[in-house]
């Protein structure tokens, strides 16, 4: 089963108010969708690791331990998305807020959405209207079946 990852990349210094969002030209079914950074796990990597680097990939942030090594915040897998072919692992980073840098070869626009506004956006993909909620609130331990065709069961 393939292993993906998503990040909640909240921002301890705005009042967890913003997170980024990329806005999707590939894969075809994704195109013009808002989703949360992300990607494939790498052999013998943990979700949190994943998040962390496709979170410094895909939009420059650090996560705030690299920033202040005295970050009382820290990177958490909060929950997971299930489909037939493949889970996503849903991953809380704390960062700060500051300029969005993408590394050399992403083709994804990203920048910073207000939560509030980004949950109203008919271009979010439908499950991160669950997933976001969740991820703001700090609950632990949730996972979501995606049936694919808009319906979703939470345990």
């Amino acid at each position: 089963m393939t292993e993906y990852v998503i990040v909640y990349a909240y921002t301890v210094n705005s009042g967890n108010s913003f997170i980024p969002a990329i806005l999707k030209n590939k894969p075809a079914y994704l195109k013009g969708l808002l989703n949360l950074p992300g990607g494939k796990l790498n052999v013998g990597e943990t979700p949190v690791e994943a998040a962390i680097r496709e979170l410094k990939e895909e939009t420059g942030l650090d996560e705030l331990s690299v920033i202040d090594g005295m970050c009382p915040f820290s990177s958490e897998l909060m929950g997971v998305i299930k489909f037939d072919d493949c889970v996503i692992h849903c991953v809380s980073v704390p960062t700060i807020y500051q300029d969005l840098n993408q590394q050399a070869g992403e083709t994804e626009p990203v920048d910073w959405y207000d939560v509030e506004e980004l949950l109203q956006d008919s271009k979010l993909i439908p499950n991160l209207r669950l997933v976001v909620p969740l991820m703001l609130c700090g609950v632990k331990g949730w996972e979501i079946e995606d049936h694919g065709d808009g319906s979703f069961t939470v345990k």
